[in-house]
């Protein structure tokens, strides 16, 4: 291919047997088996009208007619098509094969396992997300096919100023777990989350208008980091902007990329117009707000209800290390304890287990966490934390902190307080 980008054609069989939807099941098998193909496009004087593999034959009449088994609506691919476009039509359609037409006439068939033999891994190798190129083509068929579509443009606040700060590890780490945390929040049967640039993704999403909102609070909740260096707090958040879901119609093969390309470009521009306003979620166009912050009782601010972070021991011993910590709240301080045969990196698993018992002994086992996942990479200032947490009774809620300190525990200690302080500030005022 002298180096020219690889694309569908150059992977596909070309020219494909085709079948009419009035041949016979028997038929179907005979000319899978002969061909030794993955599946048959369903054409009618060459036009594609669907497509049947084997498990839409098995235990089937021979004597049935194609048309009654072979998947319908198929949308399918280009010849043109790049490998990460391909497989978002894979992934959308649940299909291991797909026709690919050009002029609406088969001119290919293309399996998947061919698909990514050839062209390896299309993904960000930093998050392990899709490009943005996988977005637009999900979105596109999905709009193809009748599905409303809309798009959260997701951008992480003060990544640059990290970046120049700690230097690109640190600024990597929190990249890494914001696309952790968005993975763990999207459900792959409605959402397709791809990192776009930088430090921007991008969610397309069938949700309804409702559904929609739901996700972006909780992202703008969750996907919240604060970094401390030489004495300062580095706030990092996200600013997300949204539109589409809202259009009713089928369109065509070339409006639907158009309008993807809308898409974004709305729901960046609500993005930015959230960062301007200093509002975590906007929709383009309006209607989409994060709520105002809650005030407790009495006028009690949120600052008042935080916890703090007292004192971190290590205390070395025969057969392992003993951590505490002590977390304060207002006039109440309260220590945890966790014991392990650890050292070293060992001290951060231990110093989030005794944070956490801690938090436990004030907030009560109704509000217990666990760990979910622990990172730490060299800063500035010592040692960068991050940390991914469950609440015990509900793991898909899960909670994202990150800190700098001289050390490892107590990055971890202030990463675990980051991490949940302003869920625990709510619970303890009762707003949740």
């Amino acid at each position: 291919m002298d180096g020219a980008p690889l694309s569908i054609a150059d992977v596909m069989v070309k020219n494909p047997p085709t079948i009419l939807g009035s041949a016979t099941v028997g038929a179907a098998i005979d000319l899978l088996r002969e061909h030794n193909l993955p599946a048959l496009p369903v054409a009618d004087d060459g036009r594609l009208i669907g497509l049947v593999a084997p498990m839409h034959l098995v235990q089937q009449p021979l004597d049935r007619i194609v048309s009654e088994v072979m998947m319908r609506d198929v949308v399918p691919a280009a010849p043109s098509l790049m490998p990460a476009q391909a497989e978002a039509l894979f992934a959308l359609q649940h299909v291991d094969a797909l026709p690919v037409t050009q002029d609406s006439r088969v001119v290919g068939i293309l399996s998947l396992p061919a698909l990514l033999e050839a062209a390896g891994p299309s993904t960000d190798p930093l998050t392990s997300l899709p490009w943005g190129a996988a977005l637009r083509t999900w979105a596109g068929a999905a709009l193809l096919r009748g599905r409303e579509v809309a798009i959260a443009f997701v951008d992480l606040d003060n990544c640059r100023v990290l970046n120049e700060t700690l230097g690109p590890v640190a600024a990597d780490a929190v990249l890494r777990t914001l696309a952790q945390v968005l993975r763990g929040l999207v459900d792959p049967a409605q959402d397709m989350l791809c990192r776009l640039r930088s430090d921007d993704f991008a969610i397309a999403t069938l949700r309804s208008s409702v559904g929609v909102e739901l996700l972006t609070h909780r992202i703008h909740d969750i996907a919240r980091f604060s970094v401390r260096m030489r004495g300062a707090r580095l706030r990092v958040a996200t600013n997300i902007g949204v539109a589409g879901g809202r259009r009713r119609k089928v369109r065509a093969p070339q409006a639907a990329a158009a309008t993807v390309d809308d898409l974004l470009t709305l729901a960046e521009r609500a993005a930015a117009h959230a960062k301007a306003v200093r509002k975590g979620a906007v929709r383009h166009g309006g209607g989409l707000r994060e709520p105002a912050p809650r005030r407790a009782g009495g006028g009690l601010h949120l600052a008042v209800t935080r916890l703090r972070l007292v004192q971190v021991a290590i205390q070395d011993e025969a057969h392992g290390s003993l951590c505490s910590i002590e977390l304060g709240v207002q006039e109440r301080s309260v220590v945890g304890t966790a014991f392990g045969r650890f050292h070293g990196r060992g001290l951060g698993v231990l110093a989030a287990e005794a944070s956490l018992q801690a938090l436990g002994q004030l907030m009560g086992e109704a509000y217990a966490f666990t760990l979910k996942d622990l990172a730490e990479v060299p800063c500035a200032a010592g040692t960068l934390a991050a940390v991914v947490l469950a609440r015990a009774i509900d793991s898909s809620e899960q909670f994202v902190g990150a800190a700098c300190a001289s050390d490892l525990p107590h990055a971890v200690a202030r990463a675990t307080l980051d991490a949940v302080n302003r869920r625990v500030s709510d619970m303890l005022r009762g707003t949740r």
